[in-house]
């Protein structure tokens, strides 16, 4: 039976959810839990660093989508850039609204 996972979907969804891991992973280890998430979050808006955050954690999906494109999942890895083109906006708006 053959797999029919190359979808633009899956890409997008890749893209959207592994950022905020990566984000979240970060937050775990430089902090072990001595402040909540939210508390952290905040405290990185007030330094005006939220934005370096979200494009360091992005680095995984770089990662991903150089590995979807060399197995020709490309699809999927369209998926990413669409989802990355999202993460972009998200940083500009955080960059010049706070």
């Amino acid at each position: 039976m053959k797999c029919n996972c190359n979808k633009l979907i899956f890409g997008v969804i890749i893209g959207l959810v592994l950022p905020v891991i990566t984000s979240y992973l970060i937050y775990k280890q430089q902090y072990h839990g001595q402040y909540p998430f939210k508390e952290f979050l905040q405290g990185l808006i007030v330094l005006k660093s939220l934005g370096k955050l979200i494009s360091i954690s992005m680095l995984p999906s770089l990662i991903v989508f150089i590995l979807l494109v060399t197995y020709e999942k490309l699809q999927i890895a369209r998926g990413i850039v669409a989802s990355t083109l999202f993460w972009v906006l998200v940083v500009l708006v955080v960059k010049f609204a706070f």
